[in-house]
C-alpha cells in the first residue's frame, strides 16, 4: 500500500488496488513520507469508502 497523506503517526491514507483507504494502527505514519509503503504487520484497522458509478459516495449510496 502506497502512502497519499498523512493525518497523524497513527493514521494515513493509502492507495491499494487504486482505492483509497484510511489506515490506523500505532506508530504508522511515524518518520514516513507520501510515495512510501506501509508494512501490513502495523496495521489495526482499516476502511475503504465505496464508490458508486466512479464516484465516492457519502452516508446514505
Amino acid at each position: 500500500m502506497k502512502i497519499i497523506k498523512i493525518f497523524n503517526n497513527n493514521v494515513v491514507l493509502a492507495d491499494q488496488n487504486s482505492h483509497q483507504i484510511v489506515l490506523i494502527g500505532k506508530g504508522l505514519g511515524f518518520q514516513k513520507k507520501p510515495g512510501m509503503t506501509i508494512q501490513s504487520e502495523k496495521l489495526s484497522k482499516f476502511t475503504r469508502q465505496p464508490k458508486v458509478n466512479g464516484l465516492a459516495c457519502s452516508m446514505t449510496c
